[in-house]
């Protein structure tokens, strides 16, 4: 990933010109303004694109608190730290190479256009004017010299921090995930019983195959979609819609692995490079959130938290052979001031999602606190809610912090209008699909459960099942 950027130096954004908006109670996209236009010290050199803010500083003074996350996190391959502070202090000194080869150039044009200026024909002094041109041309050879320099050093920084994992929160456990509650549905509340009628078929083909619920699966998943979508309204999040597709430049700016999803093969485009390449993640995923706030600002402060949902697809690769899972979750995105608010915001949202699982859904489980090796390197901690008597996930939350907004510019403006950048938090509040799907190789790949001809087709029967109506929903 290349960043071709004119300054390392900067550490904050207070260049940014901040439009005016009106303010308001309520909270939505347009509260987020895309930036126009930046001061040139953050914009990409001769691309007019902005760079993700580094503090090249603060990486070397953490370099040891790095290296232990490293080992913690079991990276199977580990960035270079090491290598910042050279890097570092070759790219300032390449840098004021080129400023001097800049202001040289810029006096010899001078020179050049006051002589020409300066002498009539008669007088022109041809030798001179000839030395001065030449002179120029070796200036501005020298120019293209230094700027190559310092690109090279200055994309292999770029790309190391880059490179550089989130910080690990204090809470997150070394090597073993923390059992931290074990739930059951509160008196009163029906207990879920899985549906012995789901289907849910696997369809090899000549690419990648997909697997997706089939007959009356599909309705208990629309119903259990429809409960999660009016607790979260009622919980006073925003449903909104997101992107299925973004790009390469987005996804490695933001410290995760593209490899994990399905390119989109563009045959007729020509140039860009690998960073412009597309990918499909589907809207209920973090990457489709980040699409929504990257290189934008929030004008009004007071509208934060920004709580937001959106109940769509999820597209991952198989890991351990070809193909793509498409699965149908609940996402769930939490725009917050600071630290304090963000841990706020992640407790409640941990209690809501307990409260939802067995009060809602009648689920017994666990949640547990993932250790260093589990987390994303975006993710701070992350706590996973797991089906009881299964490894099934059925939920997750994470802290992120600002270490995705300090690279995609994701900020907010004070009161004193000073902008900021924003800390996260996400997760999939309701892995449907996942909680539908049977257990790992209850029937082959390219086969389906072994069911009745007559329940894999049209809708179910009315009646109760696991707490649920299975009765579709009428079409207005």
């Amino acid at each position: 990933m290349s960043y071709n950027i004119l300054s390392l130096l900067s550490k904050t954004v207070k260049s940014i010109p901040i439009q005016n908006i009106c303010s308001s109670p309520s909270y939505g996209t347009w509260a987020l303004s895309r930036f126009a236009h930046l001061n040139a010290e953050y914009l990409f050199h001769n691309a007019g694109r902005v760079q993700p803010v580094l503090e090249v500083d603060k990486v070397i003074a953490r370099q040891a608190e790095y290296l232990k996350s490293f080992e913690l996190r079991k990276l199977k391959i580990k960035p270079e730290i090491e290598k910042v502070a050279e890097l570092y202090e070759a790219a300032k000194k390449f840098k004021d190479e080129r400023k001097q080869a800049e202001i040289e150039r810029d006096q010899n044009s001078v020179k050049v256009q006051t002589l020409l200026k300066s002498l009539h024909d008669d007088d022109l002094n041809t030798d001179e004017i000839k030395t001065l041109r030449e002179n120029g041309k070796r200036l501005r050879e020298e120019l293209r010299r230094c700027v190559g320099k310092f690109n090279h050093v200055n994309d292999e920084l770029v790309d190391l921090i880059l490179s550089l994992p989130n910080r690990l929160d204090p809470s997150t456990p070394e090597t073993d995930y923390e059992v931290l509650r074990s739930i059951c549905p509160p008196e009163g509340v029906t207990h879920w019983k899985r549906p012995t009628n789901l289907n849910w078929d696997r369809i090899p083909g000549t690419g990648p195959y997909d697997e997706f619920a089939a007959g009356n699966a599909v309705w208990v998943e629309l119903e259990l979609a429809a409960k999660c979508q009016q607790f979260l309204l009622e919980q006073e999040f925003a449903e909104t819609g997101n992107v299925d597709f973004v790009k390469r430049i987005l996804l490695e700016g933001s410290g995760m692995d593209p490899g994990q999803f399905l390119r989109v093969r563009e045959q007729k485009i020509q140039g860009g490079g690998i960073s412009h390449a597309t990918y499909l993640v589907g809207g209920a995923t973090f990457p489709a959130f980040l699409a929504l706030f990257a290189q934008s600002i929030i004008q009004n402060e007071h509208i934060l938290p920004i709580k937001y949902f959106v109940v769509g697809r999820t597209y991952n690769k198989r890991p351990n052979g070809p193909g793509t899972i498409q699965t149908s979750a609940v996402q769930a995105f939490v725009a917050c001031r600071d630290e304090k608010e963000q841990e706020e915001e992640f407790v409640q949202m941990a209690e809501l999602m307990e409260n939802f699982y067995s009060k809602n859904i009648g689920l017994t489980f666990q949640s547990r606190r993932l250790p260093a090796p589990a987390l994303k390197k975006y993710e701070q901690k992350k706590i996973s809610f797991v089906e009881d008597n299964s490894e099934k996930v059925i939920g997750d939350i994470s802290t992120v912090g600002d270490y995705v907004s300090k690279r995609l510019l994701c900020c907010y403006t004070d009161t004193d209008r000073s902008p900021k950048f924003l800390n996260m938090v996400t997760g999939q509040f309701f892995n449907i699909s996942n909680f539908l799907r049977p257990e790992p190789d209850a029937y082959p790949i390219g086969g389906e459960p072994e069911t009745k001809t007559d329940e894999t087709s049209g809708p179910p029967p009315k009646g109760k099942t696991g707490g649920l109506s299975l009765t579709p929903p009428k079409i207005q």
